[in-house]
């Protein structure tokens, strides 16, 4: 779910409210935009996909968004340097089709940067469900045009049986070049360190003859799996 909010800076900020994120992030370019002082705090650690845990911030900044009725809301978020992929423009005929009763402009169709993302510690805020039809959702939000619609509209076909290509984007699930050539360096080291801590048994030389040694297995057992393998020996 995105849309646009106004800000005190008199601009709007690009915002994903997202329903899976315990915690809201906003980007530093973001914040020097709207002239936002960083408050120093207490190490933010994104933990994603995989079990996979980095700390991606030390800073929060209070963010000032106005609603639909002109009235400020503060949202306090940590600061990033990267929150997701931009966002692509979708066109909005479809959902109001679907959602008739929406007054024109309600509607938009949004893209660009993700300014601000809104997680579950400023729920109070989140826009709730108006409507839904089959897998297509009307809500109300008390900011941007007051409307977001999310989902699939109907006649889009069945996601399991397209062949358009599926995109998943998120801070917690991006992935860099430079962190992948890292873990796959550390990868290829471990590797290196298991090969050559590996044993050679005594008895290899009565099985290969000649003096001949044969190489231990190449499992790894640890704690009571690595007690039972070697009793099994």
């Amino acid at each position: 779910m995105v849309q646009r909010i106004a800000t005190k800076a008199k601009k709007s900020c690009l915002t994903l409210w997202d329903t899976g994120s315990q915690v809201s992030l906003t980007t530093h370019e973001a914040a020097r935009g709207m002239r936002l002082e960083p408050i120093p705090g207490p190490p933010l650690n994104l933990k994603g996909v995989g079990d996979s845990q980095r700390t991606r911030s030390t800073v929060r900044y209070k963010i000032p968004l106005f609603d639909t009725g002109g009235r400020m809301k503060e949202v306090t978020a940590y600061g990033i340097d990267h929150i997701m992929a931009p966002i692509e423009a979708v066109d909005p005929k479809p959902m109001r089709a679907v959602f008739p009763e929406v007054p024109t402009g309600g509607l938009e169709a949004v893209s660009g940067r993700v300014d601000l993302l809104i997680g579950h510690d400023n729920f109070r805020l989140f826009p709730v469900e108006h409507k839904r039809v089959q897998d297509a959702m009307l809500l109300r939000s008390h900011f941007g045009t007051g409307w977001i619609a999310s989902g699939r509209p109907l006649g889009q076909g069945d996601p399991a049986t397209s062949t358009e290509e599926a995109t998943c984007t998120g801070e917690a699930t991006r992935t860099t070049s430079a962190e992948e050539a890292t873990r796959t360096k550390e990868a290829t080291s471990r590797r290196s360190i298991l090969h050559r801590s590996g044993r050679w048994h005594g008895k290899g030389d009565q099985q290969g003859g000649s003096g001949q040694k044969r190489r231990a297995s190449s499992h790894c057992f640890h704690g009571e799996a690595g007690k039972a393998a070697r009793q099994a020996r």
